[in-house]
Formats: C-alpha cells, structure tokens, sequence
C-alpha cells in the first residue's frame, strides 16, 4: 500500500510541477504573451502549482518515513502505530487518486491550449 501511495503522490507532484512551469513557459512563446494583468495571473498561478508540488513531495517523504518506522523492529514502534498509519493510508490514497486524476487532466488542459497557438491565460 505505501509504494501505491508513494508512486500517486509522485505522480501528482510532478503533474503539479509540470503544470506550473507549462504555464511559465507559456509566457515564452513568441507571439503569445498575454497583456499585463494575465502575466501576473499565469505567474501567481503557476507558483500555487509550484507551491503544491512541494506540498506533495513533502507529504510523500514523511508518510514514507513513518512507514518504514511502522514496520521497523517492533521494540521501538508501539503496535498502535502500524494500525494507525495504515489506516493514513488508506484515507490517503483515494485523495490522492483524485489529485492525480486531476492536475493530469489540468497540465492535459494546458498542453493542449498551448498547442492551439494561446496563452494558457488571456
């Protein structure tokens, strides 16, 4: 269960990750850069995508220590641990199906907007 829970969350880190610098990189492209209200948008956006991939990567690392503690020797960890950890995971990782399922579809949303010739905001 914590290696489907580790590959989700990847995944939606890097989905957010990607959508982020998508919607920079946007701002790139010759011919497309959007007027002076839309930069700060896809700018503030693009961090909160930024933001969120920390976020992911942080919740992935630490589930995964506690993890492994969890199923360490069982002197050092309490057998309430396993327990609740276990159940962690499993409230975790429908939330994470969702949040896979949809900064995949967002950064798909994006990729294809650029496609099309326009900026993803303006």
């Amino acid at each position: 269960m914590v290696v489907i829970f580790r590959f989700l969350f990847l995944c939606a880190a890097l989905f957010s990750a990607a959508a982020g610098a998508l919607i920079i990189g946007s701002l790139f492209i010759p011919g497309l850069t959007p007027p002076g209200q839309f930069i700060v948008v896809s700018l503030v956006v693009s961090f909160v995508f930024l933001g969120m991939a920390m976020i992911l990567f942080g919740i992935q690392k630490h589930v995964n220590a506690i993890a492994a503690f969890a199923n360490g020797d069982a002197s050092e960890s309490p057998p309430e641990l396993v327990t609740h950890v276990k159940r962690l995971l499993a409230c975790l990782l429908p939330a994470g199906i969702l949040l896979c399922v949809t900064l995949g579809g967002m950064a798909y949303g994006i990729l294809t907007r650029i496609g099309q010739g326009f900026a993803v905001f303006g």
